[in-house]
């Protein structure tokens, strides 16, 4: 830091809250949704035929990679939103 100078750091405001919020909780959310929906999709594979097996582990892969694409483009739209409402931070010179 620059010698007699401060950091002043703003607080965050009260859309900036709701939007770290959002996006923490759609990933918590987003976790859950992925390893319950494997779970649920992948339990009593030993009962199956090899086709139905097959036909399970394939819907399943599917069923996960939109999972992940839509994980990914919420994160991308709520991030910008926790990104652009951060507090600011400005030096000020120190009286």
């Amino acid at each position: 830091m620059a010698e007699g100078y401060k950091e002043v750091v703003a607080k965050r405001s009260i859309f900036g809250h709701i939007s770290r919020i959002l996006f923490w909780g759609f990933n918590i959310l987003m976790i859950i949704w992925i390893f319950a929906g494997f779970n649920s999709a992948t339990e009593g594979m030993e009962n199956m035929t090899d086709a139905e097996a097959a036909g399970t582990a394939i819907g399943t892969g599917i069923g996960v990679t939109l999972l992940v694409i839509i994980w990914v483009i919420g994160d991308i739209i709520l991030g910008l939103f926790y990104l652009f409402t951060r507090p600011t931070r400005q030096m000020v010179k120190d009286d």
